[in-house]
């Protein structure tokens, strides 16, 4: 997708908010929130500056501008907020010299699928996380000086719930045959 392709898209779908995201090294997701009026042409140009320092991790304040640049090709409708919302995945550069930034797990991973193909291991590589959650009844746990217990109560998944939980996967762009890799035993 083009960047003038993601601005019709938004405007196709009424949205009121594009939310720029990325991963830093933990895994954890950050995130800005802007108003739809600021989805242009010059967002993916320029990027959006954040400050690095407030990334565990990252960068020292002395050094922290950095850049969050929009991938076009990741944009999708989230169907969760109250108000309807893009969400896009950015790439991290330095805003000055434009070079990707070396924690970026973005920019790390396209650098360890080239090494795959430069060295002939492989032609391609998949990356990507495994979301997992647990549906329970109940939990209940005590940690005393003369004991401690945890029960947990987890709940048959009826075919109607189950359906949901597919349902909202595919909005997100999960795929029906990835949706439940794995089911965890009763406890």
């Amino acid at each position: 997708m083009k960047p003038s392709e993601v601005i019709q898209l938004a405007k196709n779908h009424d949205v009121k908010f594009v939310d720029l995201k990325f991963i830093d090294l933990p895994g954890i997701w950050q995130h800005t929130t802007l108003p739809v009026h600021r989805l242009n042409e010059e967002l993916f140009e320029e990027g959006q500056a954040f400050d690095g320092s407030s990334v565990r991790g990252w960068q020292p304040i002395n050094a922290s501008d950095m850049a969050m640049m929009p991938d076009p090709a990741t944009a999708k409708v989230d169907p969760f907020p109250q108000y309807k919302t893009l969400s896009i995945t950015c790439d991290i550069k330095d805003p000055i010299t434009g070079q990707p930034y070396g924690r970026d797990p973005r920019y790390v991973a396209r650098k360890a699928e080239n090494h795959l193909k430069s060295t002939g291991i492989a032609d391609t590589a998949f990356f990507g996380p495994e979301a997992e959650f647990f549906i329970l009844d109940s939990v209940r746990f005590d940690n005393a000086a003369h004991g401690a217990f945890y029960e947990i109560a987890v709940p048959s998944l009826e075919p109607a719930a189950a359906h949901r939980l597919i349902r909202a996967a595919t909005l997100v762009g999960q795929h029906e045959r990835d949706a439940f890799g794995s089911v965890a035993g009763s406890v």
